[in-house]
């Protein structure tokens, strides 16, 4: 939980997309789920802070476009409630941020390149290839993200400020001011989902 001039933004939980599968859809998502259990393993960390960086942005987001915690719970109370439960963050979140890994647009080929000099690594496996290639793919891309707003707070708020609420969120993930950012490095090697409370 984070906070700002009045505002506080939650993080719940997350949920992994992983790819979709063919006929052999069993062994892979076996493979996929053990390249995930080897990211959550290793680099919680990074993971942690690019979660805090998509938090502090749309939080930052919320404020400039006039969002604040008396508005929220004014329109709640305005609504007939009796207490300020609709925004509560232990009952339910109110903004989904789908946090994506792009595909890789480059020539398979250019992969492999760098993949066959570490098959003559001592211990290689097949466990062992297809996280050196996801690596080298999650290099290649940027992140991506897309801000969803539950009914609530565009009912409370009107579409117009949750609108530019919206706006300032996607462009403020989406336009890292450096490469190296947590919010354009890629932590996790598929697209998941971040629901937020504010």
């Amino acid at each position: 939980t984070m906070a700002t001039k009045g505002l506080t933004m939650t993080i719940i939980d997350t949920n992994f997309e992983l790819p979709a599968s063919g006929d052999d859809g069993s062994v892979a998502e076996d493979a996929d789920m053990k390249i995930l259990s080897s990211y959550l393993e290793a680099d919680t960390a990074a993971w942690k802070a690019q979660k805090a960086a998509i938090a502090k942005a749309v939080l930052e987001a919320a404020h400039t476009s006039g969002i604040s915690g008396e508005a929220l719970l004014q329109s709640d109370l305005a609504e007939g409630a009796t207490i300020p439960s609709q925004f509560n963050p232990f009952k339910e979140c109110n903004i989904v941020v789908r946090c994506e890994v792009p595909p890789v647009d480059v020539d398979g080929a250019a992969i492999e390149t760098q993949l066959a000099p570490l098959r003559s690594q001592p211990m290689w496996s097949r466990e062992a290839e297809a996280l050196a290639k996801k690596e080298i793919e999650l290099g290649l891309v940027v992140m991506r993200y897309k801000v969803g707003l539950h009914y609530s707070i565009e009912a409370s708020l009107g579409a117009a400020k949750c609108g530019s609420f919206v706006a300032r969120a996607m462009s403020a993930l989406n336009n890292a001011p450096a490469p190296t950012s947590p919010l354009s490095v890629p932590t996790m090697p598929f697209t998941y989902m971040l629901r937020l409370c504010l």
